[in-house]
């Protein structure tokens, strides 16, 4: 059996004022999914945003993808991250903290789930508890 090749192509971009650092997640030369990071203004933390289409969902690929790129993140000192969940969407809930966000605000249909990859996953688990306990 040949084993079907997976690649990620790389785009850092400005559109629209919205700083954007993305990776294509291309299967035989088709674009199948994607992962980028954008920053809303000049003050925000980066927001994290992936989607993969239905018919390559449950197949590991985005399990695989996402460490390595947010590896790239580390290493070009984008260590703060935001991703906002749909109510409901477990396999990205699972994603997200097996990856090492972690949930801080849950409204009616989504959940804010963040990272910082400046601590280990342990420390930050410890500081962002902390926080949430001061009165």
């Amino acid at each position: 059996m040949i084993k079907e090749l997976l690649t990620i192509k790389n785009k850092i971009m400005t559109l629209e004022g919205k700083t954007i650092a993305s990776k294509d997640i291309i299967r035989n030369g088709k674009t199948i999914g994607y992962i980028s990071l954008l920053r809303y203004t000049s003050k925000t933390i980066l927001h994290l945003e992936y989607s993969i289409g239905k018919e390559f969902r449950n197949q590991g690929i985005m399990s695989n993808e996402l460490p390595k790129y947010l590896e790239w993140c580390k290493e070009n000192q984008h260590t703060q991250l935001l991703a906002m969940v749909e109510k409901g969407n477990e396999a990205s809930i699972n994603l997200l903290t097996k990856n090492g966000f972690i949930q801080f605000s849950k409204a009616t249909t989504t959940f804010a789930y963040l990272i910082d990859m400046s601590f280990s996953r342990e420390r930050f688990a410890e500081f962002f508890n902390n926080f949430n306990n001061i009165n």
